[in-house]
């Protein structure tokens, strides 16, 4: 089940490297495929309830909290050394003491204000904002998931009255990087993980479901490609939200496109998608200084991404991740 899914992890943090192509920004190519790739994001906070209800079943609390941490932390601490280093070469401030202090224990995604929430490495706010959901994690799965249903209603009422009711200059901050809000998607993607499990115990295991896949991903281009005639504070996230939910619960059933993502060389894209997500935006930027054509830096930037995310995946990123769980 989780194979395809892991395969897929690649194919939405693609969406994001190329939301962040600033050197495409104004052309057509930009706005009509990758100017809403910020979806992406939305997919990894579905895809971790998803995944992380999945197999919580098979580990205590002190293991969960140390495998993500094992996960997560190493990477980001280094990739917010990779973007502190040029100030500290030149011996400059690097930034501000406390949004550094607060991006470096990741807590930055609370502060709404973007010299916090885009301090050090800009994309680490979404794991600040994974974190929030490790905390919450246990309370979420108490009483057969009444709570978690509860406070997604809500929350889903308070981004309402807030459409109507916050200023538009707020929307970003609230709406996109607060945590709370964010809690939905990873709150829908725990209850794909609860239904499929149910489903799982009853269904035919030999049926395919190619035609189901076939139609969440449809439905999921369709979305994606009429994004842009939604008023950008839906795109934050919940327009996005049975798209991508379809996709994830539709893809983790057997069919085409679950063998399909299930070969082993998309798995691996897969495995180093979170290390690509974290480094690329660093790559981007040093290749848009080397006035190259927009195409050929996009490329350069792409093909250099996936080298340093696999070199960091495999390299420092494993090696880190065993240890910290073997001393747990």
């Amino acid at each position: 089940m989780i194979h395809p899914l892991t395969s897929l992890r690649f194919a939405f943090a693609l969406l994001v490297f190329g939301s962040h192509l600033s050197n495409s920004q104004g052309s057509w190519v930009y706005t009509a495929f990758l100017e809403n790739g910020f979806a992406g994001v939305g997919f990894f906070f579905m895809l971790s309830g998803f995944v992380l209800h999945w197999s919580c079943r098979e580990q205590a609390m002190g293991q969960f909290y140390r495998n993500r941490i094992a996960r997560i932390y190493p990477t980001h601490l280094l990739t917010l050394l990779l973007f502190l280093l040029p100030a500290l070469l030149k011996g400059s401030p690097p930034g501000e003491a406390p949004a550094l202090l607060s991006n470096a224990l990741l807590l930055h995604a609370f502060v709404p204000d973007e010299a916090f929430f885009f301090s050090g490495n800009p994309v680490s706010w979404s794991i600040s904002v994974e974190f929030f959901f490790y905390a919450l994690f246990p309370l979420l799965l108490m009483g057969k998931g009444r709570l978690r249903r509860v406070l997604l209603l809500l929350i889903v009422l308070a981004m309402i009255a807030g459409a109507f009711l916050l200023p538009q200059e707020q929307q970003h901050a609230l709406y996109y990087i607060s945590p709370l809000m964010r809690l939905p998607e990873f709150i829908i993607g725990m209850e794909l993980s609860a239904l499929f499990q149910r489903k799982q115990k009853i269904q035919d295991t030999t049926r395919q479901y190619s035609g189901w896949q076939w139609l969440a991903l449809a439905a999921f281009i369709i979305s994606y490609a009429l994004a842009n005639y939604i008023p950008l504070l839906y795109r934050y996230g919940m327009y996005y939200w049975l798209p991508v939910g379809c996709l994830i619960y539709a893809f983790a059933l057997p069919g085409f496109w679950h063998r399909l993502l299930s070969q082993r060389w998309l798995r691996w894209l897969g495995e180093i998608s979170f290390a690509f997500y974290m480094i690329h935006l660093l790559v981007i930027r040093v290749v848009m200084k080397l006035g190259l054509s927009t195409f050929v830096e996009s490329l350069l930037a792409l093909a250099l991404s996936i080298a340093a995310a696999a070199a960091i995946r495999h390299f420092y990123e494993q090696p880190l991740n065993r240890l910290i769980r073997k001393n747990g």
